[in-house]
This record gives structure tokens, C-alpha cells and sequence, in this order.
């Protein structure tokens, strides 16, 4: 999977360690494998509550990951805060507006929106959150 493949490779470079690498290579993938799996749900014509009930939780999750990030940029000074959480931002308003769409049963939009969401994941995760993890690699040196 592409979202392994980027954090491993920028964990390699930055040292990281095993736990510290599996935990954020795996909260990506969850968070990629929730947008997958709605994805499927509404291609499959699931029921509403069933679709409302996976993107609760992906936007459950999501905010709990996004939280954590930024803790971890308070709490090294990150000088990239506001740009990185300007991008969770955009994430969660993805998120909302998908859910609104689920919720007005607008299925090829949905779709359209979860690939959107998809993409805009992947590049936030090879690009802010690897800068993150580069940053965060050098301070402990």
C-alpha cells in the first residue's frame, strides 16, 4: 500500500523507531482503509445508517489523530503548525461535506468526494506529515 511504503520510507530515513513508525504508518492506514471501506458501502447501495456509521467513525478517528499531531507540534515548536493544520482543516472539511452528501443520499458525489479525500490524505501524508516526522527526527539529535 502506497500509505506504508511513504512512512516507512521517511521513518527509515529519520530513525525513527519500530513502534514510533508502525503507529503512524498505521493510523494512516486505518484512516485509508475507512475511506475505502465507505467507499465500497455506498458502491454496494448499503443502507444510509450503515454508511453514517463508518464515516462516524472515520471522522471520530480522524480527529483524534489530527489532535495528537498537533499536540506533538505544540509540543516541539513545530514552525509548520499552521500550515499543517490548515491541511487537517481541509481533511475535515472534506469529511463533513462527504457526510452531508451520505446523509442527502448523493452517491455519485460521494464517490467522487471519497476518491478526493483519498488523494488529498496520501498527499498530506507524503508531504506535511513527512516534514513533520524530518523535523521532529532532527530535533532529537
Amino acid at each position: 500500500m502506497i500509505v506504508w511504503s511513504v512512512i516507512s520510507a521517511s521513518a527509515r530515513e529519520n530513525k525513527m523507531s519500530q513502534t514510533e513508525e508502525s503507529t503512524i504508518a498505521g493510523e494512516h492506514a486505518v484512516q485509508i482503509s475507512m475511506i475505502d471501506l465507505l467507499r465500497r458501502s455506498i458502491k454496494e447501495g448499503k443502507s444510509i445508517d450503515e454508511k453514517t456509521a463508518i464515516l462516524d467513525q472515520l471522522i471520530s478517528y480522524t480527529e483524534v489523530h489530527f489532535m495528537s499531531e498537533q499536540l506533538i507540534m505544540r509540543q516541539h515548536s513545530y514552525e509548520g503548525y499552521d500550515e499543517h493544520d490548515g491541511e487537517h482543516d481541509i481533511l475535515m472539511e472534506q469529511l463533513l461535506t462527504i457526510n452531508n452528501q451520505v446523509l442527502s443520499n448523493e452517491t455519485r458525489l460521494e464517490i467522487k468526494l471519497l476518491r478526493e479525500l483519498r488523494e488529498l490524505l496520501l498527499t498530506h501524508i507524503a508531504t506535511h506529515d513527512k516534514k513533520l516526522a524530518n523535523y521532529l527526527a532532527s530535533t532529537e539529535n
